[in-house]
């Protein structure tokens, strides 16, 4: 073997060592990118874990329910001071004219009392049926506008989880995707480096196989020395 023919196989060697150490990084490099997709993956499932919760808490949610439940309590009190109301009125109608009786008046004293009592009353009954009414559309009108709202704010609910989980998944898909292009480079790049490996082997073969020739041939040249002397 010629030292041009020696060098050029050195430099054929070295050519093949630098190859692997490139493909060995590129295999670290690669498993660096996997181990960060499959963290972010684990990530994204936990931010869609949380949308869920967060869906499920909204849905559960009674501060709505509350509020109507104590607009209701104070419509009910109104009810219950109206009604008292109407009672006093009678009561204290019901001690003057006892009162009046006790002193002696007359018969026409009493009825027009009682008439005088009876267009009071109704006045008071009037006036206590028009503010019921009032009241009675107050409060429908405020259960349909939380009615609407809770409508509303349900729809926004579901479109806004809805498109969040549509995202996260697409997100998810794209990571899942990636770590799949990732590991079929992967072994792609194995499957170089194993090559690469094998040809070093058959370099070193060659290169012990030349040196085995190389001694024969001179053990040769130094027999027929031998046998001519």
């Amino acid at each position: 073997m010629t030292n041009s023919h020696a060098q050029e196989k050195a430099e054929w060697l070295d050519e093949l060592k630098a190859k692997k150490q490139i493909h060995q990084n590129e295999v670290q490099l690669l498993q660096t990118q996997m181990e960060s997709e499959r963290e972010r993956a684990k990530r994204n499932e936990a931010e869609m874990q949380r949308v869920d919760d967060e869906m499920r808490r909204l849905q559960s949610s009674g501060d709505k329910e509350e509020e109507l439940k104590v607009m209701k309590i104070s419509y009910d009190k109104l009810i219950n001071a109206k009604d008292k109301e109407i009672e006093e009125v009678e009561e204290r109608l019901r001690e003057r004219m006892a009162s009046d009786a006790r002193n002696g008046d007359t018969q026409q004293i009493l009825q027009k009392k009682e008439v005088e009592w009876e267009r009071k009353m109704q006045a008071v009954v009037s006036q206590h049926q028009k503010e019921l009414t009032v009241l009675h559309q107050t409060q429908q009108k405020l259960l349909d506008m939380k009615d609407k709202e809770l409508e509303d704010f349900s729809y926004r609910l579901r479109t806004v989880t809805s498109a969040q989980q549509k995202d996260l998944e697409k997100l998810h898909q794209a990571h899942r995707a990636k770590i799949a292009e990732m590991e079929e480079t992967n072994r792609s790049l194995g499957d170089k480096h194993n090559g690469v490996a094998m040809e070093l082997r058959w370099a070193n073969q060659e290169n012990n196989d030349n040196e085995v020739i190389k001694k024969l041939t001179s053990f040769k040249y130094l027999l027929l020395w031998v046998a001519n002397t």
